[in-house]
């Protein structure tokens, strides 16, 4: 029996055949208890997946928003959104427009001060209090014990740990940043805490209140574009 087994027969239960988000958490942690490994397909996605039902027409008013589109950010939106598939189209536009942010706008994982170029490492390891594990992925995920929490939530048994170049991974810094929005993982304030529109809130979700506006107009603007595509 995988976790995703679980979730649907735990699913049977719950009122109208559908989860909460509490629901989620609890049965999570019912799994996790249980030894259940992780599975990318269960812990979420109790609750209803979303797919863009007409990606052609988000894509269209992405580029209508924000204009042209590299294939190597299209991809970044992709594998972002199906990370994201059980959060309502209000998390979703804040996710994007935090990834949008954090990356400046490349949708593929960064590292710290990666504008230095070849220098950047050096100056990292000179500059930085929490060298090597500076901040890396969607969200820059910074802090050894953060890194930890990642290595032990998506179930990687170390390897993040030994390698933290892998939180510039698609495949792992997707869901460092949907499992840490959603449970308070960067600044202990998550998702749920805020209302669905409030997404000059939200940013206390990543980094308190720094570009605050501005990333809330991203954000306004991504929640139209997956209107559009039918999320």
């Amino acid at each position: 029996m995988s976790r995703k087994d679980l979730f649907d027969a735990v699913r049977l239960f719950a009122p109208n055949h559908t989860f909460t988000q509490a629901m989620v958490k609890k049965t999570d942690e019912l799994a996790d208890l249980m030894g259940f490994p992780p599975d990318a397909t269960a812990p979420i996605n109790g609750l209803k997946n979303h797919t863009l039902k007409n990606p052609a027409a988000f894509f269209l008013k992405v580029r209508e928003q924000f204009g042209a589109l590299e294939q190597s950010q299209i991809d970044g939106f992709n594998v972002l959104l199906n990370a994201m598939k059980a959060w309502s189209v209000y998390d979703a536009a804040y996710g994007l427009a935090t990834a949008w942010h954090e990356t400046n706008a490349s949708m593929q994982p960064v590292a710290e001060a990666y504008f230095l170029g070849p220098g950047a490492e050096a100056w990292r390891k000179k500059n930085l209090r929490y060298y090597p594990w500076y901040g890396r992925g969607y969200p820059q995920t910074t802090w050894e014990k953060n890194y930890q929490r990642a290595d032990d939530k998506l179930g990687l048994g170390g390897k993040l740990m030994a390698n933290p170049d892998l939180m510039l991974t698609p495949e792992v810094a997707a869901p460092t940043m949907v499992r840490g929005m959603e449970e308070g993982w960067f600044t202990g304030r998550k998702n749920s805490d805020f209302e669905p529109a409030d997404y000059v809130g939200r940013r206390k979700i990543i980094n308190g209140t720094d570009k605050a506006s501005l990333i809330a107009g991203y954000a306004r603007s991504f929640e139209s574009a997956l209107t559009a595509g039918g999320w």
